[in-house]
This record gives structure tokens, C-alpha cells and sequence, in this order.
């Protein structure tokens, strides 16, 4: 067995890469919410969507100031409702974030 050899590596894991606290925000919603409570599926990170809209709700810079806050959902539910979330409250980096696993974990 040799040991000298590291265990893989992510680089979007240090703090100093743009990707880790989307990466750590969406790690922390699939834990707690664990079911999306759209679609009943058990969240898996890499398959997750967090909408975040707790920094522009707190600037007054959503959509005609309805209030967002957080939304975690499967990546097929988000694909579903995206259309409909954007009619509502806005288009993405105007009144909320998105992080997708898809993207940060892929």
C-alpha cells in the first residue's frame, strides 16, 4: 500500500475560490431541508438548487419588495418552475442567487 498518496483534491473547496460559499450555503440547505418540498425527492448537493434572495430582500432590491428568502429544490424541479419564479420575483442577480449543484459540484 503506498502512502504517499493524497486524497483527491477540489480547489473550489478553499475559501479563497469564488465557488465555496455557494458550494457551502447549498451543502448547508441539503442538510437541513433534506426533501425537496416541491417534488417530495430526497436532495442530493450535486443535484440541488438553492434560490437565495436574503441579500437583495435586506437591500430592497427584489421584485416590488415581495420577500424570496431561501428555496432549496431538486435541479429537475428547478428546470420546471424556473419560467415561473423569474415572472414572479425577477431574473437571477437582480432579486436573487442561484446557486445549482449541477454547476458547483460537477
Amino acid at each position: 500500500m503506498d502512502m504517499n498518496t493524497t486524497p483527491d483534491y477540489d480547489e473550489r473547496d478553499t475559501p479563497t475560490h469564488p465557488d465555496f460559499i455557494g458550494r457551502a450555503i447549498l451543502m448547508a440547505a441539503v442538510q437541513r431541508q433534506i426533501f425537496s418540498p416541491y417534488s417530495g425527492q430526497v436532495l442530493d448537493v450535486r443535484r440541488a438548487v438553492l434560490i437565495d434572495g436574503t441579500d437583495y430582500q435586506a437591500a430592497g432590491k427584489n421584485a416590488g419588495g415581495k420577500p424570496i428568502g431561501m428555496h432549496v429544490m431538486t435541479s429537475s424541479d428547478w428546470d420546471t418552475a424556473r419560467e415561473a419564479f423569474a415572472a414572479a420575483f425577477g431574473n437571477p442577480g437582480e432579486a436573487y442567487d442561484v446557486h445549482d449543484g449541477r454547476l458547483l459540484f460537477g
